[in-house]
């Protein structure tokens, strides 16, 4: 049943308890953001006034080279000034980090009571959650996210009890990222003057969660966050960004390629590359040496979808309309000379004709001075010669189909759509129905001359001159 938008205890017991999530309520149509999601102004930003921390990323593949000692540093300080930074060339393969993407929208996509099997008090694992906002018993303002939170154990309880539409992916990337993590790790440490031992590190890093969350298509993004203000209660969190973006950051100090302390700043998405950010326990271990920074979430756009959509013989919307141009240039073309020849052959028989009528009507003594019959036999003339034009100017048109989708499907180009082939047809339409008009009513109709085939050509003048 759908709720009533209007009413907190409607649109509470729809998306959290029934499990329906803000989606569900997004599929529904919904025109604006119910109260129980709007921000307050001081939670809002302006995203037009908020820079960007446009620092590249860092090449951890150096680490193994002569510059291991400045990508250390590098790192380090991004720990301790900003608490986030970007890295590439991780060893994470970007196929992994794309089936994550797809896993996740395959999941969020299913129908509601499928996800729903996953939320608190019905999961089938107490490891595995699905719900909205944080705590949204507790929340004066929702946060516009659904997400699905799988803490790890084991392999064989992740194949288990995860979303079968996730976990196997999800399981790949938790594996591919803990490398990279525990590297990452020693390089803070080692800043230190700290070595960690090998069999203790997975007590180091704790606790292995995948959090996949999902910003439905928003009608006021600028009222709501996708998560709102918080620091991360473990050592390091890996973030996957999406390339629609909407990261901020709360910088703790004034850097100069950065921002000012107490500014929200903008980590851009950057294809291929990880956010790492300090958790709340590195920052108590290294002694406030390293910053587990205030970040969240703001809806930067009103989209959903991230990959482009492919239809069943896997071609995208742009490869699609590629080849049905293709093949209706092919088509009008065969089209236009099929049409010409015919036009051709019918002219030059009603302009025999005529030329011949124009030559027999009766006219007694004063047939070769009669201007009317006279009148007659030009206009015929003129029909010949200007079906020979038309003929030639037919074989040479070039086809040019306008590039938009009112040629997609079964639309069929008329010849107005070919400025030249266009004249051809008309003047050959006007010169047929003279010629009848000439030869069935004779000496009955007045011609005016003004109407004789004159429109030959590129140039088709208007009937009033």
């Amino acid at each position: 049943m759908a709720p009533n938008f209007d009413d907190g205890d409607s649109v509470y017991n729809f998306v959290v308890r029934d499990g329906n999530g803000v989606k569900g309520m997004v599929d529904l149509g919904l025109e604006k953001v119910p109260e129980q999601y709007i921000q307050p102004h001081h939670e809002r930003i302006d995203k037009l006034k908020a820079s960007s921390y446009d620092r590249p990323p860092i090449d951890l593949s150096m680490l193994d080279g002569p510059q291991h000692s400045q990508v250390v540093g590098l790192i380090a300080e991004a720990a301790e000034r900003v608490g986030f930074f970007q890295v590439v060339n991780h060893r994470v393969p970007i196929e992994v980090l794309e089936s994550v993407k797809s896993a996740a929208h395959e999941f969020f996509g299913q129908a509601p009571e499928k996800k729903a099997v996953y939320r608190k008090g019905v999961s089938p694992s107490p490891y595995v959650k699905y719900g909205t906002s944080f705590v949204p018993e507790k929340e004066k303002a929702l946060e516009w996210k659904d997400y699905v939170s799988m803490v790890y154990t084991s392999d064989g309880e992740a194949l288990e009890f995860w979303p079968n539409e996730c976990k196997e992916v999800a399981l790949e990337y938790l594996k591919a990222s803990n490398s990279m993590v525990r590297r990452i790790l020693e390089v803070l440490m080692e800043k230190l003057g700290v070595t960690l031992e090998e069999s203790r590190m997975d007590g180091f890093i704790g606790l292995k969660i995948v959090n996949m969350n999902f910003y439905p298509i928003c009608p006021n993004p600028d009222l709501t966050v996708g998560v709102a203000r918080h620091s991360d209660m473990g050592m390091l969190t890996v973030l996957l960004q999406d390339g629609i973006g909407g990261l901020y950051v709360k910088m703790e100090e004034d850097i100069t390629d950065a921002g000012k302390k107490g500014e929200w700043v903008e980590i851009p998405p950057i294809p291929g590359a990880l956010i790492i950010n300090v958790g709340d326990t590195l920052q108590i271990l290294s002694n406030g040496k390293y910053k587990s920074a205030e970040h969240r979430k703001v809806k930067s756009a009103c989209k959903m979808h991230l990959t482009k959509p492919l239809n069943k013989d896997n071609q995208t919307a742009e490869e699609l309309f590629a080849a049905r141009n293709e093949r209706l240039h092919r088509d009008a073309k065969e089209w236009l000379m099929r049409t010409t020849e015919n036009c051709t052959i019918l002219s030059v028989f009603i302009a025999t004709v005529a030329f011949a009528a124009a030559y027999t009507v009766p006219g007694g003594p004063n047939q070769d001075t009669d201007p009317q019959l006279r009148l007659h036999q030009l206009c015929a003339l003129a029909d010949c010669v200007f079906v020979v034009v038309s003929t030639d100017l037919g074989d040479d048109v070039e086809v040019n189909l306008r590039s938009s989708p009112e040629f997609v499907g079964d639309d069929v180009p008329t010849p107005t759509d070919f400025p030249t082939s266009g004249a051809c047809t008309l003047g050959a339409s006007v010169n047929c129905a003279f010629v009848i008009v000439s030869t069935d009513l004779g000496d009955d109709v007045e011609v005016d001359p003004r109407s004789s085939p004159e429109f030959v050509g590129d140039n088709l003048g208007g009937f009033s001159n």
